[in-house]
């Protein structure tokens, strides 16, 4: 009894249950009075009397019954209290578990926009932006009025204010921002710095938007981190497909509040996004920047309907003017207090100032930074500025004197001439590198990426608050305090003389050589302690960076390379861009100690080298770097020249090293489309490689063919593509098998459909039905079997070329409009190969085929058709000379036929699987490399790359690279297999 109530009165767990002593003890009694009616003992005398038949039963029927039910009801008193505890507790297990599922989904959300490329940097309300001001009271009244009204209605979804440099643009964005923060409108917002590498790198944008927008609402988190989830290779595609996949969609899908109001503000933006089709949610994006010739071009192109622009050199000058005053009047005023003046400006000193300013707000902050500084006389200050002879010049002559006013007082005046030398040549140095550096860094950074000592940096700086912002704490970083001092500083024709100018090609030179003196000294392996080879790249926490990188080595390893290509030619040898300079032995020492976060070769061999090596170990590398150990290496061809550098770093747990070519083949790049039945064209410049097929709806992706990066995709049509081409002017043209004949603009997605026509073409025919003629039209085969050449210009048909024959397929057009195809006559069951000149209707037969379908690959150039014969043999037909030729050679059967190398090289990739090279004016031929049999191959406009295809496997293949012959498969395949063993 005493257990059970310690157990049900002490326990929380059981509150129900507690009642239960009272219960429990009445039973107990209840027992113990039943007991002593039963009890024998107290008969005994006369059991001993009259023996068994002294034995009595105690208890009437109905006393038996009672007994009975007072028992079942202690019994179910107790059960039920139990009971009903022990659901409280299931429940509470459950409400745990439920909880801390939950959490785990709270978790992986958090974890999947944490994936996001995020510039804490360029929030306007951000740490680094303290103490950037916002719109004095009563000023620019009318364009934040019109503002807030566009913001609550948003007819035409973007908005662009313009302004020269200067003009207050980011100080109205930061005024608007903060207004519709705080009515719960703002949705993200984006702050450009050119000074701060985060906020200046346009691929943090949409990622940073999205983490904004994901705080807005649950909906909208949870949306955007299953776009993330779903589509984790987005961040690394271009801009258009990001906005698409964690903006628009997510937007699209989420649900909230009716009459929802969402803005985003875009300061100092060089781009421009799509926002008119999100339809549940009234979306503004307001923009502002220079008026820059490409951003009005941009506005210009785009509809009226979408749009709305603002000029701030369209406001009149005396409302710019007042605010300006009203400027002046608020910092004067601080500066009073500070110095207790008294009458202090007179009103024609500020009148001059705001005359001076030039509708230039920086101007008067300028000015006022400059005067108030707490070190100096401002009334002194004042009359310098004052007494002063007016500039005449452009339109930023007045601020070009106040800067060169403000350097002269800091670095010349009252200095002896040595002491001038030294300061301005300090000055080049400490300031000369803030202007020029990718990022901001702080004073310690800055000493030890110069090699010089933190009060060297502080002793250059401690004149020049008015133009920089000068932390008291050397690890947070300096900042200018508007670019237009950076402006100022690297044009020689406004800075006066040489002592203030800075070169910015030289600071570049000085750089790259400081940033690879750091990075040699600092960088090791596995610099971070990683614990295996297949740590994957989100776990290094940016707190595991900053505790194995200092500051300044990280910087070192983000913008050597750009500072390196800021340089001049001659610069950039004196910095080590040379045979045995510092660059040439950073290759060979600590290249691969640098991807993770080349004996004595040419300069030009070693850094070739090292791009094959990047371009196929770049996927594996970027999930988790130390692969570039454990897997780039280990498959890297042996006489590679970064393997043989890096020998020792190969992996000391592998036993026995895979077979691998001796040296890297022609195949350059190779992706994975996950496209079905894909179709591929290089532009006309041959910087993008598009491959068009299907997966739920029609998708176009365009490839940098160089890089293999995913540059954008253009989707949204329910129809399956029957062919694809490039025009000159870069115009992609895709025809659907419902003959729908589209345009599309591939940097904007933009497209027009241009025809869709009733002469629908059977998907049955042969290879491709459509070719760019040589006056840039489009000649397209239908499925009565005519071709027909679209005219841009017209937007029309012309009449069927072909009226006595059928025309199997369409080969190529060459030059004047000479059309090459295989046709069937009336009558005839052989194929003839037929060359048909569109102007003159004239014909002219090179060769026939026995049977329909029975003959390979017939391929031209603009003046060259060649074709392998039912024989086997492959023949040349010079339209120029009009005359044909058998080539002597001896291959598997051909399949696939190109020209290459502008037309003195012919290409086949045979059944077998070798890709060979015949030179034409040689008569020899090469390997180029073993691939799978493919079953497209086109040649770049150059004839220079090719682009094979089998099944939804994309390779491109550099001709100019001489190979050796022993070849037994690429390095991709290689990275590929262990991808899926070491990786997952």
């Amino acid at each position: 009894m005493q257990r059970v109530e310690e157990l049900v009165c002490k326990s929380p767990r059981f509150p129900v249950s507690a009642s239960l002593p009272s219960t429990i003890e009445q039973a107990f009694l209840d027992v113990q009075l039943l007991e002593s009616k039963l009890d024998p003992d107290k008969t005994g005398k006369a059991m001993k009397r009259l023996g068994r038949r002294a034995l009595t039963w105690p208890f009437t029927k109905k006393e038996v019954e009672e007994w009975v039910t007072r028992f079942q009801r202690l019994k179910a008193t107790a059960n039920l209290a139990l009971t009903t505890d022990q659901s409280s507790i299931v429940i509470g297990v459950d409400t745990r578990v439920t909880r801390v599922r939950e959490d785990q989904v709270v978790a992986e959300r958090e974890r999947q926009l944490a994936k996001l490329p995020f510039a804490a940097s360029a929030c306007f309300d951000s740490y680094h932006r303290q103490h950037e001001t916002e719109c004095i009271e009563d000023t620019r009244v009318n364009i934040l009025e019109r503002l807030e009204d566009w913001s609550t209605n948003h007819d035409r979804p973007l908005f662009w204010l313009s302004g020269m440099a200067g003009t207050g643009k980011s100080t109205v964005a930061r005024t608007f921002a903060k207004r519709l923060e705080s009515k719960r409108t703002l949705g993200g917002n984006f702050f450009f710095s050119r000074a701060s590498g985060e906020a200046s790198n346009a691929g943090n944008l949409v990622g940073t938007l999205a983490r904004h927008l994901a705080e807005f609402s649950p909906d909208l988190k949870e949306s955007i981190s299953e776009a993330v989830a779903s589509h984790e290779g987005v961040i690394r595609q271009g801009m258009r497909d990001q906005w698409k996949e964690l903006i628009f969609k997510p937007l699209s899908a989420a649900i909230l509040p009716d009459q929802t109001t969402l803005n985003i503000i875009i300061d100092a933006l060089d781009d421009c996004l799509e926002v008119k089709d999100i339809k549940n949610v009234d979306l503004g994006i307001f923009i502002t920047s220079r008026p820059e010739v490409v951003i009005r071009l941009g506005f210009d192109n785009m509809p009226a309907i979408i749009h709305q622009k603002l000029d701030l050199r369209d406001i009149p000058r005396h409302i710019v003017e007042h605010d300006i005053s009203l400027l002046l009047d608020h910092e004067f005023d601080r500066i009073r207090q500070q110095h207790k003046l008294q009458d202090w400006p007179s009103e024609d000193d500020k009148r001059l100032l705001v005359q001076r300013s030039d509708c230039l707000f920086i101007y008067a902050k300028t000015v006022c930074r400059y005067i108030g500084d707490l070190d100096w006389d401002p009334e002194e200050r004042l009359a310098e500025i004052i007494d002063r002879s007016t500039t005449k010049g452009g339109a930023t002559a007045q601020l070009d004197a106040i800067y060169n006013h403000v350097l002269q007082q800091a670095l010349i005046d009252l200095q002896s001439e040595t002491q001038t030398a030294q300061l301005c040549g300090r000055f080049k140095r400490v300031v000369g590198s803030i202007v020029t550096l990718h990022d901001e860094i702080s004073i310690t950074a800055l000493a030890k990426l110069l090699s010089i000592t933190p009060w060297e940096v502080e002793k250059t700086l401690s004149r020049l608050h008015s133009v920089l912002n000068i932390p008291s704490d050397q690890r947070s970083p300096i900042r200018l305090l508007h670019p237009s001092f950076h402006d100022f500083l690297l044009d020689e024709t406004r800075c006066r003389g040489q002592r203030f100018y800075v070169s910015e090609t030289t600071m570049h030179s000085e750089l790259t050589k400081n940033c690879l003196r750091v990075m040699s000294s600092a960088l090791k392996r596995n610099i971070c302690h990683l614990q295996t080879p297949g740590s994957p790249l989100q776990d290094i926490k940016q707190t595991i960076l900053d505790e194995n990188l200092p500051e300044h080595v990280q910087y070192s390893c983000m913008y050597w390379v750009d500072h390196l290509v800021g340089t001049i030619s001659d610069d950039q040898a004196r910095c080590g861009l040379r045979d045995n300079g510092e660059i040439h032995y950073f290759f060979q020492q600590k290249f691969l100690h640098w991807i993770e976060l080349i004996e004595h070769q040419t300069l030009r061999a070693i850094v070739e080298d090292s791009r094959r090596f990047i371009l196929y170990s770049r996927a594996v590398i970027e999930e988790a770097p130390l692969q570039v150990y454990a897997s780039a290496l280990v498959f890297s061809p042996s006489e590679s020249l970064i393997r043989s550098c890096y020998a020792d770093q190969l992996p000391s747990w592998l036993i026995k090293s895979p077979t691998v070519d001796r040296d890297w083949n022609n195949c350059v790049l190779a992706v994975e489309t996950n496209l079905l039945r894909p179709l591929i064209a290089f532009s006309a410049d041959g910087k993008y490689l598009a491959s068009a097929g299907t997966m739920e709806t029609a998708i176009i992706r365009l490839w940098d063919s160089d890089t293999g990066v995913l540059h954008s995709t253009l989707e949204g049509y329910q129809e399956k593509f029957r062919a694809i081409a490039y025009l000159q002017d870069g115009t992609f043209v895709s025809l659907s098998t419902h003959s729908t004949l589209r345009t599309w603009e591939h940097i904007t997605g933009a497209t027009r459909q241009i025809l869709d026509s009733d002469l629908t073409y059977s998907p049955s025919n042969v290879g491709v039905p459509m070719t760019v003629t040589a006056k840039g039209n489009l000649a397209i085969l239908f499925s009565d079997q005519a071709v027909r050449i679209w005219s841009f210009e017209n937007e029309s048909f012309s009449e069927p070329l072909n009226k006595d024959f059928k025309v199997h397929r369409l080969w190529g057009c060459l030059l004047q409009e000479t059309f090459v195809m295989t046709v069937v006559r009336n009558g005839n069951y052989f194929v003839e190969l037929l060359l048909l000149e569109s102007d003159s209707g004239r014909t002219q037969t090179l060769t026939t085929f026995p049977e329909y379908g029975r003959y390979s690959h017939v391929a031209c150039s603009d003046t060259i058709v060649t074709w392998v014969s039912s024989e086997g043999s492959t023949w040349l037909f010079d339209k120029v000379h009009d005359s044909s030729r058998e080539l002597a050679i001896q291959s598997a059967p051909i399949p696939e036929l190109a020209f290459c190398l502008n037309g003195r090289g012919l290409l086949a990739c045979a059944q077998d699987g070798s890709l060979v090279l015949w030179d034409l004016s040689t008569h020899t031929q090469r390997l180029v490399g073993i691939c799978s049999f493919c079953k497209t191959m086109i040649v770049s406009p150059n004839g220079k790359q090719v682009a094979t295809l089998k099944d939804s496997f994309l390779q491109v293949w550099d001709l100019t690279i001489e190979t050796r012959k022993e070849m037994h498969s690429t390095p991709m395949e290689h990275q590929l297999y262990l991808r899926l063993v070491v990786v997952n």
